[in-house]
């Protein structure tokens, strides 16, 4: 059972492991397919975890920044109508989340061994 967490509260060694899992998130989405920010956030709300449920506009647009500022993501294309901005996924933002998936997996099943020892 998942227990109600407000984010608020989260000690900032929480903050920053969910702003690293929204991160891989939001390359793994972009690698899949280009996107835009309010469709980014829509799914992932759709996951209805206590730590993503509520993620916000804004937390989507500074992680987005941040990818485009490092290189990994890339402006796919523009609508015409409705302003929509497409990111898409470059070969460094390939790179990183191929390596940074093997080392999730790696460090989840570390911490699973430890806390169920």
């Amino acid at each position: 059972m998942i227990c109600e967490i407000d984010v608020n509260e989260m000690p900032s060694i929480g903050k920053k492991m969910r702003q690293n899992i929204l991160t891989l998130i939001i390359l793994r989405h972009i690698s899949k397919k280009n996107s835009y920010p309010y469709e980014l956030l829509s799914s992932i709300r759709k996951t209805r975890h206590p730590l993503l449920r509520d993620v916000s506009k804004n937390d989507i647009y500074n992680t987005i920044k941040s990818l485009e500022n490092g290189g990994f993501i890339e402006v796919a294309s523009s609508a015409k109508k409705g302003g929509k901005i497409y990111y898409g996924i470059t070969e460094k933002g390939r790179s990183a989340l191929h390596i940074s998936k093997k080392m999730m997996v790696s460090f989840m099943r570390s911490v699973s061994r430890i806390l169920n020892a």
